[in-house]
């Protein structure tokens, strides 16, 4: 299919590169952001992003734009739904119908 339509396979023009990526794929779930809080400095926004293939879930470190890296928090739970309040606590629902909760 390479020249299926007048189109170059595998060409991307037009778009923007990703942020980050992860190979091989995590299978991407929900992504939250964790709010500057006061309670955990080093996390403050922050993204969290739950691999449903890897069964993990990753705290991925910002600087300014940049993602910088990515390190697994939790592992274990394919996180159907995630949710961090104002004060910097999880919420989360499992494949398994398990919901987790941190304070």
């Amino acid at each position: 299919m390479g020249n299926y339509y007048g189109n170059k396979f595998n060409s991307h023009e037009g778009y923007e590169k990703p942020a980050m990526t992860f190979v091989p794929s995590i299978g991407i779930g929900p992504i939250a952001k964790y709010a500057s809080t006061g309670k955990n400095d080093y996390w403050d926004n922050d993204l969290f992003v739950a691999g449903m293939a890897s069964l993990t879930l990753y705290r991925i470190k910002r600087e300014g734009n940049q993602l910088v890296y990515a390190e697994p928090v939790l592992n274990g739970y394919r996180i159907r739904a995630m949710e961090i309040d104002e004060h910097g606590n999880f919420y989360i629902r499992t494949d398994h119908n398990q919901f987790l909760m941190s304070e």
